[in-house]
């Protein structure tokens, strides 16, 4: 008896789990798509975060206001002396007598007597020269006598003829007449040889040095010391050239000078005498040179403020001194941006600038701006205190 045959049966069967398998892979794929789509939906329907809104910096502005300003250079000077002079005596001998004030640091007056040469070998030389004097005089006198003589005998002889001049001795009067000249020079010689055994100054001055002592010897024309008249101290004050412009013309401005001086603080007038001709190599400034009145009260090489007074301009704007940049910048405000101005600065202190008028828009920003930039955006605020203004140049 055969058995059945089963082979077809199975076959089906495994076709039959083959194709549920593939099913259930379709629609779990199918359902994922529809899962994600979801929420890709869900996530691009969410509502969009809120934007935060900029926040601007803030600038604190003023507006200046135009007033009349006199220029005035405020810098520091030097007290120095004209010209040094040096106690070189004219005649050389052994000094007797020193003046209690010729020493350093001292003073003394005009034709004062600061030190005396042993007068002998100069009372001798003059004595010598007196006698001289006398010898050519007389010398002078018999030739006069003897010309005289002989111009009558010669009458005598020859009646109204001209005497010829060597009968008339005149070539030995002339010669007597020159000896007499000579003899004179060498007394006034003499005497101011002697004269000049008393040292002095035709000023009244200060020493700044003194190498004489009482028993030392002294030689011609060596200087022994350095004086400075006290009329002659001025002041030299280094200026930009901008600053020697604005002064311009600078001599006969009026300066005032103060210092300080014993525990005071002496403030005496003076003016610009006069401008170096040429520019500092080191500094590239110029030199304004000042005379000053009160002189006792400096020394020099004293350090001293000074204030050179130039023109007064009729409208200049006073800024506060953080408004403008130590390069010469102030940043304005127009229509809530900030722009870059170069004011023309006349005067410049540690709290306060004084600039010639320029066009200041809505105001001049006083207060510092972290990456300030042409044209950035900002939010002003005006100064306490500060009038609204129109937009625009000021002063206008």
């Amino acid at each position: 008896m055969n058995e059945p045959d089963t082979k077809p049966t199975r076959t089906t069967q495994g076709q039959m789990i083959g194709g549920w398998l593939q099913l259930g892979l379709i629609v779990g794929l199918v359902l994922v798509a529809i899962g994600a789509n979801r929420a890709l939906s869900s996530v691009s329907n969410a509502p969009e975060p809120s934007k935060t809104p900029i926040q601007l910096p803030t600038v604190e502005v003023v507006v200046p206001e135009v007033v009349p300003s006199e220029f005035v250079l405020p810098e520091t000077g030097v007290v120095r002396a004209r010209n040094l002079i040096g106690v070189m005596p004219q005649v050389g001998g052994r000094i007797v007598s020193v003046s209690a004030g010729f020493v350093s640091g001292g003073s003394f007056s005009a034709g004062e007597t600061l030190f005396q040469i042993d007068q002998t070998d100069y009372v001798l030389a003059l004595n010598r020269a007196a006698a001289d004097l006398e010898t050519a005089r007389s010398t002078l006198l018999l030739e006069l006598a003897e010309a005289e003589t002989a111009r009558r005998e010669w009458r005598l002889v020859n009646g109204e003829a001209a005497v010829p001049p060597l009968v008339a001795r005149e070539p030995q009067i002339t010669q007597a007449r020159s000896g007499v000249a000579a003899a004179e020079a060498r007394v006034a010689d003499a005497e101011t040889a002697l004269s000049r055994t008393r040292f002095s100054f035709p000023f009244d001055g200060r020493v700044l040095t003194s190498d004489v002592e009482i028993g030392q010897t002294v030689s011609l024309n060596q200087s022994y010391g350095q004086v400075y008249a006290t009329g002659s101290l001025e002041v030299s004050v280094s200026v930009t050239i901008d600053e020697l412009d604005r002064l311009q013309p600078a001599i006969g401005r009026r300066a005032v000078v103060t210092g300080k001086a014993a525990g005071r603080q002496p403030r005496v007038q003076g003016k610009v005498l006069r401008v170096d001709a040429a520019l500092d190599e080191r500094t590239r400034q110029a030199n304004l040179i000042l005379g000053f009145s009160d002189q006792a009260d400096f020394m020099p090489g004293r350090f001293v403020n000074v204030e050179v007074t130039g023109d007064r301009y009729p409208a200049t704007l006073r800024i506060d001194a953080a408004a403008i940049s130590p390069s010469g910048i102030a940043w304005v405000v127009s229509e809530g941006r900030l722009f870059a101005r170069r004011p023309e600065i006349l005067m410049r202190s540690d709290t306060l600038v004084t600039t010639l008028p320029f066009d200041v828009a809505e105001g001049v920003v006083t207060t510092r701006v972290a990456d300030a930039r042409e044209g950035a955006p900002v939010e002003v605020i005006l100064a306490a205190g500060t009038p609204p203004r129109e937009r625009g140049y000021a002063g206008r």
